[in-house]
This record gives structure tokens, C-alpha cells and sequence, in this order.
């Protein structure tokens, strides 16, 4: 089970987070709201071809996405090459992801504010600002 909370800026000086967590890891991802929408685009990624999603960084180096056949693969390091970390989480962690920008999107903007999700997403669990799913 993967739990996903996001907070929402679209500060470059101050991005907001996702965090992706399961029983034994969590990954923490820093990046604005336009650069999170990418990942709206995660399934015309190719491995093969390499067509990857640079979106965010963790630990101050870039992060990469692709997916293949419902598996999103999170690559953390200075290329999609040559890798220090990488994640695999199911397809439904990044629309759930997605689902929740799109919650945070319809609430009203001011410059910089923090909004955490409150994820309503069929086949998850909502767990206050966060949700669950298998």
C-alpha cells in the first residue's frame, strides 16, 4: 500500500512536496504545481526510448518518471542513467497524485499559500490529508 500526500505551491523559491510512503520507505519529492501536471503525461513515457518525466528533485538531485505496463518508476540522481535511488509504485499512486492536484486546483489561489490534499479517490482509503491505496 502506497499513502499520498501532497502540498501544493507553485513557488519555485518554495515548491510544495508530495510524499509517497509504504511500510518500508517514504519518498519525498519537491516540486511546484505546473511541474507536478506533467505527470499527467506519465503514460507516453518510454524507458526504451528513453522519454522520461523530469519532474521535481529529491535530496537536491532531479527525479525521474517513466511507466511501463501500470509501474511507475521514480529515478532519483543527477540523470535517468545513471540513478542513486529508484521506487516503483503502481500507476494508481500517480493519478491519485493527480487526483489530488486536481482537488487543489478548484480552491481559490493566493501567491505561495500551502494547501495540503484531502484525497477523495475511488479504491483508496482517505486518511485526513492523506489517501491510501493497495
Amino acid at each position: 500500500m502506497v499513502t499520498v500526500h501532497v502540498e501544493a505551491r507553485n513557488d519555485p523559491g518554495n515548491p510544495g512536496y508530495v510524499k509517497l510512503g509504504g511500510e518500508t520507505c517514504e519518498l519525498n519529492v519537491w516540486a511546484t504545481t505546473d511541474d507536478l501536471w506533467k505527470l499527467a503525461d506519465i503514460e507516453a513515457t518510454d524507458w526504451t526510448q528513453r522519454r522520461l518525466l523530469a519532474v521535481g528533485t529529491c535530496a537536491g538531485a532531479p527525479v525521474w518518471w517513466s511507466e511501463e505496463d501500470g509501474t511507475v518508476n521514480i529515478l532519483v540522481g543527477k540523470d535517468h542513467e545513471t540513478w542513486d535511488l529508484g521506487v516503483a509504485v503502481p500507476l494508481a499512486t500517480v493519478r491519485s497524485l493527480l487526483a489530488a492536484l486536481g482537488n487543489l486546483r478548484e480552491s481559490p489561489r493566493s501567491p505561495g499559500a500551502q494547501r495540503f490534499s484531502k484525497l477523495s479517490v475511488p479504491g483508496t482509503r482517505s486518511t485526513g490529508k492523506t489517501a491510501e491505496h493497495p
